[in-house]
């Protein structure tokens, strides 16, 4: 957007920045509309690989070679971490369009909750997870929740390949 001093008013006066804020909420809900279409497009084409991939390992285990099944698993394990982004797109979508509800939320508890939550990801692996002190803060506990669950889900993801993975949640005084 390019600004001409002379028909544009400046950047300050309360009538320019209704403006920008009107251009700005527009382009969000441009964004918003697109992250929805995307994801829900994406999900018929990921059912399909994910499901014709299980038919094949379920029908014709015997007759697939190892190295074959192997393949298979990784479509299937891929398809399902699709699956899982495009499901966070649709709930970031959903969350951007709800109001704030404000109220105090113990995070402790809650980052306790999305770790319990997310239980089954950590079956058969060893790991060291530990939840410091944590404060009560004012928040919308709906969002505050999508930051703990993408934050540990990250964590999770990314030291899957560590031995003993050791993942400590906590916060620093400032």
């Amino acid at each position: 957007m390019t600004r001409d001093p002379k028909k544009d008013p400046p950047l300050d006066t309360p009538r320019r920045v209704a403006e920008l804020t009107a251009e700005l909420e527009a382009a969000n809900r441009e964004l918003e509309a697109f992250s929805y279409s995307v994801a829900h497009d994406l999900r018929a084409p990921l059912r399909a690989i994910n499901g014709f991939s299980k038919i094949l390992i379920e029908d014709y285990a015997e007759r697939i070679p190892q190295e074959a099944r192997h393949h298979l698993d990784v479509i299937c394990d891929n398809a399902r971490q699709m699956g899982q982004l495009v499901d966070d797109l649709l709930n970031f979508s959903r969350l951007s369009r709800q109001s704030l509800q404000k109220q105090r939320v113990l995070v402790r508890d809650l980052a306790r909750q999305v770790l319990d939550e997310m239980h089954p990801e950590q079956q058969g692996r060893s790991m060291k997870i530990s939840v410091g002190d944590l404060p009560s803060v004012q928040a919308d506990p709906s969002l505050l929740k999508q930051v703990y669950v993408n934050l540990i889900s990250n964590a999770l993801k990314y030291t899957r390949a560590e031995d003993e993975a050791q993942i400590e949640i906590g916060s620093i005084k400032a």
